[in-house]
């Protein structure tokens, strides 16, 4: 959907597992009450009427946490107001290993609403998911396994520790043992979400890493017909989207993405509060200035997300400075870019494959 309404709904902050770089382990483990559950599901339906009647192509609604399926029935009432909606799509962030919840949404869900939904299992690829998680990853593959059955979209998110960044050969080795298992549906897809500081000696053994994987690539890209690593995809240069989104909390604060209730100053992204509004529409930002700052537009990165959440400045306006933030991590912005001259090298290297062929 071009012109989609966003709304990200929270079930619940509290979560069954304690991952040891999670960055929301400082929230509060709220899960929400009935009053405010019941609020949120009126103005979910208020806001799909208003959708259905207006010029929103749809919505487009997320389920996050906390683990959300640990109040798994508040996300299928909320899926049942959703199916009135004239379009929508379903998205769920989950660790995959809370089989209750879990079964209770494979059972409550019909098969074409399965079909518009799509769910981002958490597995970071070993040694990395099991010595930052602590626990194995085969239930949350047991249930991908299910979901897909289902009908169901499946995708992977990896987070990246800095302090492992020299076992990220063998990381990207786990998944290709896990595309062996799964196909298609497995790509490589780490971010920096925990990542606050980045030191030279990061970067230099980043890029020896990613050369490693470079090579590693361009076998598995011969034999698959496309790379494992997303970031050795098509490349990607983007910014938060701000437009037409809201994060809901299980307090009822709402924010402008769902990274926001974790800075250290939230309320200058507080949109609102569910006891304020009539619909989710009613507090989103509108304006949607498409520019980037000079600097990005000139970057040599091929793959590049930079969080603006966490780079807005106290004096700065959320709804003006946005995507006109300049990163002010530099030696960030130097491992995009120094991954932008090795995505370069497979690319040529991939092409003169090709044309020897």
């Amino acid at each position: 959907m071009k012109h989609a309404l966003h709304v990200e709904l929270t079930p619940t902050n509290a979560c069954n597992q304690k991952c040891s770089y999670c960055f929301e382990s400082g929230c509060h483990r709220d899960g929400i009450t009935n009053e405010e559950a019941d609020r949120q599901l009126s103005i979910l339906s208020n806001t799909v009427k208003a959708v259905n009647e207006g010029d929103y192509d749809g919505m487009c609604l997320t389920f996050w946490g906390g683990e959300p399926f640990l109040n798994v029935e508040f996300m299928l009432c909320a899926i049942k107001i959703l199916e009135s909606c004239k379009d929508y799509r379903i998205s769920i962030y989950t660790n995959g290993t809370y089989r209750k919840g879990m079964d209770m949404f494979l059972d409550g869900v019909n098969h074409a609403t399965m079909k518009r939904t799509s769910l981002q299992f958490s597995y970071d690829g070993e040694p990395h998911h099991t010595v930052k998680r602590g626990y194995s990853p085969d239930v949350m593959i047991e249930y991908v396994k299910k979901f897909l059955d289902a009908g169901a979209d499946a995708h992977f998110k990896a987070t990246l520790s800095l302090d492992m960044i020299d076992s990220l050969p063998d990381i990207w080795k786990s998944y290709e043992s896990l595309f062996m298992k799964l196909g298609n549906v497995v790509s490589y897809s780490p971010t920096l979400d925990t990542v606050d500081r980045i030191s030279e000696e990061d970067v230099q053994m980043w890029i020896s890493a990613m050369k490693k994987i470079a090579r590693l690539e361009f076998d598995f890209a011969r034999k698959h017909g496309r790379p494992l690593m997303s970031w050795f995809g098509p490349g990607y240069r983007g910014n938060c989207r701000l437009t037409n989104t809201v994060n809901v909390q299980p307090d009822g604060n709402i924010y402008i993405c769902h990274a926001c209730p974790y800075m250290s100053d939230c309320r200058k992204t507080l949109l609102g509060n569910t006891s304020e509004i009539e619909t989710f529409d009613d507090v989103t930002i509108k304006t949607y200035p498409d520019t980037m700052s000079e600097d990005c537009v000139n970057c040599g990165a091929t793959y590049c997300t930079i969080c603006h959440a966490s780079l807005l400045r106290p004096d700065e306006d959320p709804a003006k400075e946005w995507l006109n933030v300049k990163s002010r991590e530099p030696l960030r912005c130097k491992l995009f870019r120094e991954f932008g001259k090795i995505h370069l090298a497979f690319i040529l290297a991939c092409c003169r494959n090709r044309a020897a062929k």
